[in-house]
């Protein structure tokens, strides 16, 4: 999707491996992925679990259905420290979620994004919003590396927050 192909330009041009994984079989052809695997990452396959293994950073670009699906299957098999972020838009039912799997991944740093804008406009001069379920030393990288593009992040205390914030400018 959008996002999917927005991070993969932006984070291979840092210099950053990019593996994707999707049940679509394959990526936008301008997505820049170091490669891509099609993939259920709701029902991990062995590749799929040892790519999650090696990651540092899992950016969840669907709906929240599968979003938590996803966070519930490879959630166990993310190393200590790892960073498990999504980019929904709506984030009360998204960030409930996170509450509830930190007991359960207590080694998964949980960060909720959502980059205010569409993404064929680019990072520059845009807003993401920013919730730290359980923040740490990748979800600030991350936050880093947003800012880098020059996106300026605006930290929330909820996704209940979030949405009422976001629901009133979008009204007004």
């Amino acid at each position: 999707g959008g996002f999917g192909t927005l991070f993969s330009q932006v984070l291979a041009k840092a210099g950053i491996q990019v593996r994707g994984i999707s049940r679509k079989g394959t990526p936008k052809p301008e997505a820049t992925f170091t490669d891509y695997l099609s993939a259920d990452p709701c029902n991990p396959n062995e590749e799929v679990i040892a790519r999650v293994k090696e990651a540092n950073v899992i950016i969840s670009c669907v709906p929240p259905g599968p979003c938590i699906r996803a966070l519930e299957a490879l959630g166990p098999h993310m190393s200590e420290g790892a960073l498990f972020t999504d980019v929904l838009s709506v984030k009360t039912g998204i960030c409930d979620e996170y509450g509830k799997a930190k007991d359960k991944l207590p080694h998964v740093e949980l960060l909720s994004t959502h980059p205010m804008f569409a993404p064929a406009a680019g990072w520059e001069g845009q807003n993401t919003a920013i919730i730290g379920i359980r923040a740490g030393p990748r979800s600030a990288a991350f936050q880093a590396l947003i800012e880098s593009w020059g996106s300026k992040c605006i930290p929330m205390e909820s996704g209940e927050i979030h949405d009422k914030v976001t629901a009133a400018v979008q009204n007004a």
